[in-house]
């Protein structure tokens, strides 16, 4: 350990840790949007973090080895073997880097107990963070290895820019930096995390055995050679693209659930417990907005509750799409959707969602974006409006008029 903690002593990463820390911290807090409603945000916000530390990772480590090499220093003799000497000193590095980012890990899940949130932080968000660092870390530790320059490093922080966000982008690999999609209904896939945590440890063994391929001796490279060829292989074979996402449906093993003044039941997934009562008060509007044209319905579930029937409301995206996800579950569970539907009929059903929707809300006009068919191409957003400036015994006969349009034909 002697050997180690000289490297994490004379590591110039440690005198980057304040900025990368402020950096990463600012990537969380002031980017992609709010997370501190729960804790499946909140975790894949982490990744936010990743940007910053992984092309730092592979800039400023790349050109430290690069500066040792050109120094000639790694030809000072030492007892241990070179492999081990490198990996001492990627181990060194490393460990300046986690540090910045366990600490951003720290400050966004005390924020998130300081809120109360139900649940707990989704571990694998975090592992995956630290993963994307250490590879990083480690094939920059390659680079400066194998070309060394005076401008080593700042070459391959451009590559790593373009790396992680054209060549893995986020989304479709598991070397991406960041999950940018989180919704309370996926995870993230654990089959790109093992190919993530496998890739990780083999540009780790590169890192350490890239001295060989610099040495004199013509059997070292050759064994060198091997993890390196693995690696490609590796990064060859990993599944991405939309067939196989970074992040995939929850299984829901759990929900919690209460009744409304309507007698409807509202359930939501248990890391939304504590938003119930805004789910109960956006219900009892569209209800009531309702009446007349539409009986009560038995239940209102958050999206990904139920598989493979009606889509739920959302609480990811603001009041405004609650209200406008319920409207929709509203009318899709008291008129399902039907395989023999005509233009017509889904024309009347998707002008009844989005009429609602403005009903619950209390408007006399459209909200502010757009809307289109679902299955047919007619622009019925004209109607909608007309309708909503009539009085409201008009509007009701109008809506009861879409209801019979649309049950007009069976399935």
């Amino acid at each position: 350990m002697t050997g180690f903690w000289i490297e994490l002593r004379r590591s110039p990463l440690r005198w980057w840790s304040i900025p990368l820390a402020a950096a990463a911290l600012s990537m969380v807090l002031w980017t992609g949007g709010s997370w501190n409603d729960s804790w499946p945000k909140a975790s894949a916000a982490l990744t936010r973090a990743n940007l910053p530390l992984m092309i730092a990772a592979l800039g400023l480590t790349a050109q430290r080895v690069s500066g040792i090499h050109r120094s000639r220093n790694e030809c000072l003799p030492t007892a241990r073997s070179r492999a081990w000497t490198e990996l001492t000193s990627l181990a060194a590095d490393v460990t300046w880097l986690l540090a910045v980012h366990l600490t951003v890990t720290g400050v966004v899940w005390a924020m998130m107990w300081g809120q109360g949130a139900p649940s707990g932080p989704w571990l694998e968000y975090p592992l995956f963070g630290m993963c994307g660092v250490v590879f990083a870390a480690a094939l920059g530790h390659a680079l400066g290895r194998l070309l060394p320059g005076r401008f080593t490093g700042f070459l391959a922080a451009i590559a790593g820019y373009v790396l992680f966000l054209v060549v893995f982008p986020s989304g479709e690999s598991p070397l991406t930096a960041t999950v940018s999609y989180q919704a309370i209904d996926v995870r993230l896939s654990g089959a790109h995390l093992g190919w993530r945590v496998a890739l990780t440890a083999a540009a780790v063994i590169v890192a350490a055995s890239s001295v060989y391929l610099v040495t004199r001796d013509r059997r070292r490279p050759v064994i060198a050679l091997l993890p390196a060829m693995a690696a490609l292989v590796g990064m060859a074979a990993m599944p991405s693209g939309s067939e196989s996402p970074l992040v995939q449906p929850r299984e829901a093993t759990g929900r919690v659930c209460t009744g409304t003044e309507s007698g409807s039941e509202v359930c939501v997934w248990p890391e939304h417990a504590h938003r119930l009562s805004e789910v109960i008060t956006a219900a009892t509007r569209v209800s009531q907005a309702a009446v007349g044209v539409l009986p009560p319905v038995d239940a209102y579930s958050e999206h990904g509750l139920e598989r493979g029937g009606v889509a739920g409301f959302t609480l990811d995206h603001g009041s405004g799409d609650l209200l406008a996800t319920l409207a929709g579950e509203h009318v899709d569970r008291s008129i399902p959707f039907c395989a023999e539907w005509k233009d017509e009929q889904w024309v009347a059903h998707s002008s009844l969602r989005l009429w609602l929707d403005a009903r619950s809300r209390g408007r006399d006009s459209l909200p502010g974006y757009g809307y289109q068919s679902f299955g047919s191409d007619i622009d019925y957003r004209s109607q909608v409006e007309e309708t909503l400036t009539r009085p409201d015994d008009e509007q009701l006969q109008q809506a009861r008029t879409w209801v019979e349009t649309t049950r007009a034909v069976t399935c």
